[in-house]
């Protein structure tokens, strides 16, 4: 595991590769991007994926504000 998490900033986005491993021994890398006021949080769909890929079944829910100001 590395010892801390790493960011780099595109022109939009911060790309944020935390310490953890995902089951192909990768580093788990998320994307945020402020906008109107609030942020969005991706992994551009890959963790969804890689449950579907082996045959986990998902249940897709209404999405739910984490935060508030």
């Amino acid at each position: 595991m590395i010892n801390k998490t790493i960011s780099i900033k595109t022109k939009d986005w911060v790309e944020i590769t935390t310490p953890y491993i995902d089951r192909h021994n990768d580093y788990i890398q998320i994307y945020i991007k402020k906008s109107k006021g609030s942020f969005i949080l991706t992994d551009y769909g890959y963790t969804v994926d890689d449950l579907l890929l082996p045959g986990v079944r998902v249940r897709f829910t209404k999405e739910k504000k984490v935060a508030k100001n």
